[in-house]
């Protein structure tokens, strides 16, 4: 049965959805798959079974799958969605089924047999803010289920899992009483806390240890706390208290200090109350104010239910102490913003050039190239937002240079060239895009010239030789137009000047021009600009801005790089250089069908570099170092493959190369290796060619 997307008839901004099950026998295993216009929660038997997102993460509905288990008893048991509506009209549809230990099936897809009711607990309000109040519940007044037929079906995906773990703030970063009523507010210097008690203050940071007691004679009045959790974390708020009935408990979230993002309050009841929010939350910082609590309350737990989706695999490099550290705040900083995608708190629409670059280094630090996967499937560029469809095509292009996938390509190539498609008719007549607001010209321009190339690319390699001849004459034309527009005023732009050198347009100022614009600019743009830098060959000048830009941050105490900038958004880091450059691994052909290694040692004379990094071939180990005029290396291939190998000539006209002790290479001559099927002698270089896995030892002198 296929399933109809519902909803409650009149207006409501929070509903149930229910199905009642009649059990004939015990149920073996079961699931549901669910897409909603907003977030929900998920429980089966009184139990949470667990969360939606709804639009929360990708900015539009997408299909998200629960497994219910097994073990259900015959009898009566009750399939049970809370639901909200989201930014636009609610609905929700769902589809699944249990299946009995003797082979028969329920089907669960939304429909007919499904009832709604408003949630009169739950109230919006202005700003994404929310109130809970349990009192106003009561007696649910059922109706059948409405069916919204203009609900649009989401595409399938396959997001890597998601699991949540409690989170709980590090100290308590400010204590004291302030009024009670109006708006709640960031209070960085409350009033000392004389009309009312909170005894045990700490027990909020310690779970489960002991209770915190609060009360508050005056009504007036109310005792205000800033949980400070160390970092930005994004999840669930979650409550634990018992008594205070009447009292009321308002949290604001926030990523910045001093600034509130959005809020909550929860109205207490009575006896042991556990309870947890709808909405996704992302802070940094919880501001809490606790008011009317006539009757003294106990709070256990005052967390978040973090969530979080974890890789199996870690890369590893060993270099210089600084560049070690700047791979591990890597490491960090993806962890805490992968989620089924990389998540951006606060943004209107899905963030494609963040996302672009946070995937390339995502790419060397884990191998991890499904998060990328799942977000082209889930979260489309938003129509009229032209950089980001035009990073669409960027991200696209570079998902399948690492994970490959022929079928996977031609479903989303003709959606990544429609994004193109619709900026074509707003180039004018030197077929330049004309600037808005937050981007210039120039700027949007260069990244157009980037965006027709990676569709060029990618139509070769769909073997569409027609349609990359036509992306590539784009390209060209629009880089000429811009190179021929580029004036000083164009230069100044950092934006413009960033991505203009990442694609190649321009040519990098000279390192004293230059040195003010790449100290000035955000983690952002500096990425772009290190990708230039090593493009146009300036390698020196890369490394030592590279170790100056995230090398100079990396030893602060905060955990991920856009904390350490100050800023908190989400930012990247410079480690897919440190794995595609210095390593020196890279993918030849799609999915690592063929495989490059080819490290610069140029600034790292002396030092003994290593790494790992999971590709698509297997894992692949690199240790090289260079000095005295010699250079070796070491290479460790887990599954064969073709693979080419850049070694340097070291300045020499003449030099000798033996592999695994044996000479393979004298007098621009070749001794016979059943390693090695081909050596290309090149200007700077010698490129040996392989295929069987296994470990190879080189060395040049």
């Amino acid at each position: 049965m296929k399933p109809e997307a519902i909803w409650y008839s009149g207006k409501a901004s929070h509903v149930y959805l229910v199905r009642q099950l009649e059990l004939s026998a015990t149920v073996a295993q079961g699931w549901l798959e669910c897409a909603a216009s907003g977030p929900y929660q998920l429980y089966l038997g009184g139990q949470l079974v667990g969360r939606g997102m709804g639009t929360t993460l990708t900015g539009r509905p997408v299909w998200e799958r629960f497994e219910l288990g097994q073990g259900q008893e015959p009898g009566t048991q009750q399939l049970l969605i809370l639901a909200t509506a989201g930014p636009g009209p609610g609905w929700l549809a769902a589809g699944g089924e249990l299946v009995y230990d003797r082979g028969e099936r329920i089907e669960l897809a939304t429909g007919r047999p499904w009832q709604v009711a408003r949630a009169p607990e739950w109230e919006e309000g202005p700003g994404g803010s929310e109130r809970y109040w349990p009192a106003a519940g009561g007696q649910l007044a059922w109706d059948d289920a409405t069916v919204v037929v203009e609900a649009a079906m989401p595409d399938r995906w396959a997001p890597r899992p998601v699991v949540e773990q409690g989170i709980w703030a590090r100290s308590v970063a400010v204590f004291g009483e302030g009024e009670a009523g109006g708006e709640l507010r960031f209070v960085t210097e409350p009033g000392p806390l004389r009309r009312g008690k909170c005894v045990y203050r700490e027990g909020l940071l310690r779970p489960g240890r002991s209770w915190t007691l609060v009360q508050t004679r005056d009504p007036q009045q109310a005792v205000l706390l800033v949980l400070d959790f160390g970092q930005q974390h994004s999840g669930f708020p979650c409550l634990r208290l018992r008594g205070g009935r009447g009292g009321l408990v308002e949290l604001g979230f926030a990523r910045f200090w001093g600034q509130i993002d959005s809020c909550l309050s929860y109205s207490c009841g009575q006896g042991v109350q556990e309870w947890s929010g709808l909405q996704l939350r992302t802070c940094r910082y919880l501001v809490v104010r606790l008011s009317h609590f006539e009757e003294e309350v106990e709070i256990d737990c005052l967390s978040l239910a973090g969530r979080r989706a974890e890789v199996a695999e870690r890369g590893v490099l060993a270099a210089t102490p600084v560049l070690e550290q700047v791979w591990e705040v890597g490491q960090r900083t993806l962890a805490a913003c992968r989620q089924e995608v990389y998540y951006f708190p606060g943004g209107e629409s899905y963030d494609w050039l963040r996302a672009h670059a946070l995937a390339l280094d995502d790419y060397y630090l884990s191998g991890d190239t499904r998060t990328m996967g799942a977000a082209l499937t889930g979260a489309a560029p938003a129509g009229g937002h032209r950089p980001q469809q035009l990073a669409y095509v960027l991200a696209l292009e570079a998902y399948h240079l690492y994970a490959g996938g022929w079928e996977v390509l031609a479903q989303w190539l003709p959606a990544a060239l429609a994004q193109l498609e619709t900026c074509r008719p707003l180039a004018g007549g030197e077929g330049l895009l004309p600037g808005d607001a937050q981007w210039s010209a120039p700027a949007l321009n260069a990244l157009y010239a980037g965006a027709l190339e990676a569709a060029g690319r990618l139509c070769r390699w769909q073997r569409d030789k027609a349609a990359a001849l036509h992306w590539e004459g784009e390209a060209r034309r629009v880089g000429r137009a811009l190179q021929q527009a580029w004036d000083q005023e164009a230069a100044e732009d950092r934006w413009a000047y960033a991505l203009a050198l990442y694609f190649g347009l321009i040519e990098p100022e000279s390192q004293e021009n230059g040195a003010r614009r790449l100290a000035t600019a955000g983690l952002l743009e500096a990425f772009y600009l290190e990708g230039g830098l090593w493009r146009s060959g300036a390698e020196a000048r890369a490394l030592e801005y590279l170790e100056s830009k995230w090398g100079g941050l990396a030893g602060r105490e905060e955990v991920t790089w856009g904390e350490k900038e100050a800023g908190g958004e989400v930012l990247p880091g410079p480690e897919y250089y440190l794995g595609s450059q210095i390593l020196g691994i890279r993918p030849g052909a799609p999915g690592y069908q063929a495989l490059e290694i080819r490290p610069c040692a140029l600034g790292l004379g002396g030092v003994e570099v290593r790494g790992r990094v999971r590709t698509g071939r297997g894992a692949v180990e690199v240790e090289w170092r260079q000095a005295g005029g010699r250079f070796w290396l070491t290479l460790t291939l887990e599954q064969e493959g073709h693979t080419r190998l850049w070694l340097p000539r070291l300045g020499q006209r003449f030099p000798m190369v033996s592999l695994n002790g044996e000479t393979l290479w004298r007098n621009e001559k070749m001794y016979p290796n059943p390693l090695v099927q081909q050596i290309s002698a090149e200007a700077e270089h010698l490129v040996l060619s392989f295929a069987a896995a296994g470990q190879y030892e080189v060395a040049v002198e």
